[in-house]
């Protein structure tokens, strides 16, 4: 377990405990004629030591056990012509704007035989090959078996406090079968951090594996890659 306090955070919190500590005396005066100020006390100044860094123990805590369960996990791999994407941005519906030379390098580098992706208005963008030359059109639905999607269209789905998590999957439309799937969760800053880190980002910390894994045997990386063999290719 990894916890994050940076040389920032333990500035804050000193100036919190020297403050605290101010206003602790002060109190003490005021009830220093009371014989259980002891039993006051002492209890107050435990809860007080240990609040800076009481939600960032349990995020660090919670975020590393999540962690383990991250990475790329696949039942089999399936070799296919083509899959259909729903993880991007909805494509445009124009048909006739020829590719960049780019994208056909893509295309034919890949293996291949078509793409299909989600386009606006609910449609689905077809790019495969036709007498030679790479063409798109739009069609109603998808044709392809295999899908690649977000399991929730959230993106990222709170899973407790200050802690997220997503996964892409890769289904069979036909039985409704997941192939694979890839886990990743996210922590943001504690209130302490996040008192300073808020001026220069989120402080989002994100594990596509799990922490302790430090030889890098999860799979990570492209879904899409660890699932599929293009059937061009055999």
């Amino acid at each position: 377990m990894q916890v994050f306090i940076t040389p920032f955070g333990i500035i804050i919190m000193a100036i919190f405990y020297l403050v605290v500590t101010f206003l602790m005396i002060f109190l003490w005066k005021k009830i220093r004629h009371l014989h259980c100020r002891w039993w006051l006390f002492v209890p107050l100044i435990l809860f007080i030591m240990v609040l800076p860094i009481t939600d960032e123990l349990w995020i660090s805590y919670n975020f590393y056990e999540v962690c383990k369960d991250a990475g790329v996990h696949v039942t089999r791999k399936i070799e296919v012509e083509g899959f259909y994407d729903e993880t991007g941005s909805p494509s445009s519906l124009e048909v006739n704007k020829p590719f960049h030379q780019q994208s056909i390098d893509y295309y034919e580098e890949s293996g291949w035989l078509f793409f299909e992706s989600i386009a606006k208005e609910g449609k689905v963008s077809r790019i495969e090959k036709i007498n030679g030359v790479w063409k798109k059109r739009i069609i109603d639905h998808p044709t392809a078996r295999y899908h690649y999607i977000d399991a929730d269209p959230r993106d990222w789905v709170p899973i407790g406090f200050q802690l997220y998590k997503n996964v892409m999957q890769i289904i069979d439309s036909e039985t409704g079968e997941i192939i694979s799937r890839e886990t990743s969760f996210s922590r943001y800053p504690s209130l302490v951090e996040g008192l300073w880190i808020r001026f220069f980002g989120s402080g989002q910390e994100i594990c596509s594996r799990p922490l302790d894994d430090i030889e890098k045997k999860t799979l990570t990386g492209s879904l899409t890659y660890h699932t599929f063999i293009p059937l061009k290719k055999q």
